[in-house]
């Protein structure tokens, strides 16, 4: 093995060495230009728009099949999200349309796989089409995301009490 040996520092070593930072400058830049434009792209993706806003608001509003119609329009106009399956599961749980609901969570959970309300909105459809290990098994889901969802909590304990009652005495 030899010795490592130094080279004398000429004029070409530094006009490489200063081409060498400017590149990596330049880099850096780029770098940071394409991550800041990223960001902002995401965010505005992430901001509702105006028509699933309003449908969001028409579900806390209890005006159900009204928010059904806008979260429609809104997914049909501006593209699906999240927020407007979940939109969609929940109004259609509240009406007791429970297939709609279960499809529209699905569709969710298809954006969001750890989304803790889109498991609760499946628990609440899978409970009302009377899929008890199932609902059961989705507030549990829901729960291990989020421990303080009230929404999976009382699907929970509704299961498990259905369940309760209809095991076979051993």
């Amino acid at each position: 093995m030899q010795p490592l040996q130094r080279r004398p520092w000429t004029q070409e070593n530094r006009a490489t060495g200063k081409k060498q930072k400017k590149l990596l400058l330049m880099d850096k830049t780029v770098l940071t230009c394409t991550f800041l434009a990223c960001a902002t792209a995401i965010g505005i993706s992430m901001k509702p728009h105006p028509t699933e806003k309003m449908g969001l608001e028409q579900i806390r509003q209890g005006k159900f099949n009204q928010a059904v119609i806008t979260l429609e329009e809104a997914i049909k106009k501006n593209g699906p999200t999240c927020e407007a399956y979940l939109g969609l599961a929940r109004a259609y749980n509240h009406m007791m349309r429970y297939e709609q609901g279960l499809a529209s969570a699905d569709k969710a959970l298809q954006y969001h796989q750890i989304e803790p309300n889109a498991w609760a909105e499946h628990a609440v459809a899978n409970f009302g089409l009377g899929n008890y290990q199932a609902a059961l098994s989705d507030a549990e889901q829901a729960l291990s995301l989020d421990s303080s969802n009230y929404r999976a909590m009382h699907v929970q304990e509704k299961a498990q009490s259905v369940l309760a009652e209809n095991k076979p005495a051993q």
